[in-house]
């Protein structure tokens, strides 16, 4: 593929750490060639010659704006997604949804704490099967799952994905098969509140019995988030194989060297050559 032919679509499930990926990947293009984080109804408004311009959209995206983009610009997008720790994602989520007034959840959450949420069917499950739920709706358009085994595999729609506990990886895998420069150091946090307001919030409600019912009602995304780390490791390898290194290589900073080099010799890697399939 030539860079004409390609896009590359990030879609950005909510506390997972895609903001600060998004800060990079804007960095890569110009403002042009890229849309702005963005949720359903902004895409559905924007201008359709603004679109077919875009090589970079990214955004709270569902099914109908995936179909809608693929039926304006004529790329072949490579889609892009990362997961977040079960537990973790379902703390911050909780915590996300108290602070902001303009969530469609917060009136029924704002007065409840961690351990109500955590005790509620509804919200529990909600909660706990989030993310699979949005890459759900978003890839396949399908209904909340209720079991790890009944959930359709919508890895397979995903090209490149990734976690939240290794973003430089994902980013390097990204850079890789479009050519943008890897640069240097970590993935710049983004909206994570401090260690103090987060103990603040939660008070005295974490306790590990506690964390164990997050566990239990996190099984659906616990599952996925399993398939998807598996996925990335088997993706840096594959990356590493390319690069002539060690398939275990866990430095960021030798693969970014080794992938500078790599970029300005031969271009970028082919995205089939980074498509492991466990």
């Amino acid at each position: 593929m030539t860079a004409d032919d390609w896009g590359l679509l990030f879609l950005h499930v909510p506390k997972t750490g895609g903001t600060a990926l998004s800060a990079r990947l804007e960095a890569a293009l110009p403002a042009m060639e890229r849309s702005p984080l963005m949720l359903p109804q902004e895409l559905a408004a924007a201008d359709m010659a603004r679109i077919r311009g875009w090589r970079l959209v990214q955004g709270h995206l569902l099914h109908a704006q995936l179909q809608q983009l693929r039926q304006l610009s004529p790329r072949r997008w490579i889609v892009v997604t990362c997961l977040r720790d079960p537990v973790e994602h379902f703390i911050s989520h909780f915590l996300h949804i108290k602070r902001s007034p303009d969530h469609d959840w917060h009136q029924a959450l704002r007065d409840c704490s961690l351990a109500r949420v955590v005790a509620d069917p509804l919200w529990s499950r909600r909660l706990g099967s989030y993310q699979a739920s949005f890459l759900l709706e978003a890839l396949l358009d399908g209904a909340e799952p209720r079991q790890p085994e009944q959930m359709p595999d919508c890895l397979d729609r995903c090209d490149l994905v990734g976690t939240t506990a290794d973003l430089e990886g994902l980013w390097l895998a990204i850079s890789a098969v479009t050519g943008w420069s890897p640069g240097v150091g970590r993935v710049p946090a983004h909206n994570a509140a401090p260690e103090a307001q987060r103990a603040a919030e939660l008070g005295s409600d974490l306790d590990p019995a506690l964390l164990r019912d997050i566990a239990a009602a996190g099984a659906i995304d616990a599952a996925l988030y399993r398939q998807v780390a598996a996925r990335q490791q088997l993706q840096q390898a594959c990356l590493a194989a390319q690069l002539g290194l060690p398939s275990r290589v866990g430095d960021s900073q030798i693969l970014a060297a080794a992938l500078d080099a790599r970029l300005c010799a031969q271009g970028p890697v082919p995205l089939a050559a980074l498509l492991p399939r466990p």
